[in-house]
């Protein structure tokens, strides 16, 4: 993720790990004077080579908020999930197993309830991506205070734990929980909902909710951002473990396993997958920007 000046519109690029562009050699690394002073068309001069690369969203600056403490990022989210209508979209390490870990997980059932009980609105859908094994640790863990709502949501709600491919055979059969998360572990960090996103780097824990303090960016009504995002998790997801019901895990039909398949095979669905999300949020800026909409 690249994020542009917040003073006037924000410029934000999502960045796949292999795909590391860099600026052409008239693009200094800082921008001489301030944003203001530059305008909008300056900055997006500026920022235009990500956008030649990756997707590119321009956001309207009062629709950017900075969040500036944990209990704030952790109150408006309770706030969102609660009022959410459409989609819940959560990204993660981890899901905490304290109290303010439940009152999360409750609003979220309280909203798939609301949901349930309102036949004249669509089915709030919720879905929740972390790493498997940071989030299988323990007896009690991310997967068991989700479970309850899989039961009883099970057709609104989706709980996708990513595992990586680099954990496997003999490695994973010996290595000792909490040290097999050394091998690779999910690190996706996105709290959506509807059609505004709160982009951090706190994970879903008490810490981060009182005392730990991070980066919080919150967009509000940004639709196309929400929109990437959403497909974005949804495409880790569809690579990752589905958790069921009954605390079982499979994969998505035509997907492989990422510990019992190729590793190979593995990586080239991953790509795949997630370029697909990638490359068509791309294709849309692009032809908008030739009809001159951007």
């Amino acid at each position: 993720m690249r994020i542009g000046p917040l003073t006037g519109p924000l410029y934000c690029c999502w960045l796949p790990s292999w795909l590391k562009p860099t600026p052409p050699h008239d693009v200094l690394p800082g921008l001489p004077g301030s944003a203001g002073a530059q305008g909008t068309d300056g900055l997006y001069a500026q920022f235009r080579w990500m956008a030649e690369h990756v997707p590119a969203f321009r956001v309207p600056g009062t629709h950017i908020h900075i969040l500036t403490s944990p209990d704030q990022f952790y109150q408006a989210m309770k706030a969102r999930i609660k009022t959410a209508k459409r989609r819940v979209v959560m990204a993660s390490l981890y899901l905490g197993t304290g109290q303010l870990e439940q009152e999360l997980v409750d609003c979220m059932e309280e909203a798939l309830q609301r949901s349930q009980d309102n036949s004249h609105a669509p089915d709030l859908k919720v879905s929740i991506l972390l790493d498997y094994t940071r989030g299988s640790r323990g007896q009690v863990n991310s997967r068991t205070m989700l479970l309850p709502l899989l039961q009883r949501f099970t057709s609104q709600m989706r709980v996708s734990l990513y595992h990586t491919p680099d954990l496997r055979g003999l490695l994973r059969l010996l290595v000792p929980q909490r040290f097999n998360e050394t091998i690779g572990v999910q690190h996706i960090k996105v709290y959506l909902f509807d059609d505004s996103i709160i982009i951090s780097g706190a994970n879903l824990s008490d810490s981060y909710f009182t005392n730990r303090q991070d980066r919080y960016v919150l967009l509000e009504n940004c639709r196309e951002v929400a929109d990437f995002f959403s497909d974005l998790v949804e495409a880790v997801g569809d690579i990752s473990l589905q958790l069921q019901p009954n605390d079982s895990i499979t994969m998505l039909e035509g997907m492989v396993h990422p510990y019992k398949g190729n590793r190979e095979d593995f990586s080239a669905v991953a790509r795949k997958r997630i370029m697909e999300v990638v490359d068509t949020a791309h294709m849309r800026q692009r032809l908008l920007n030739q009809s001159g909409r951007l």
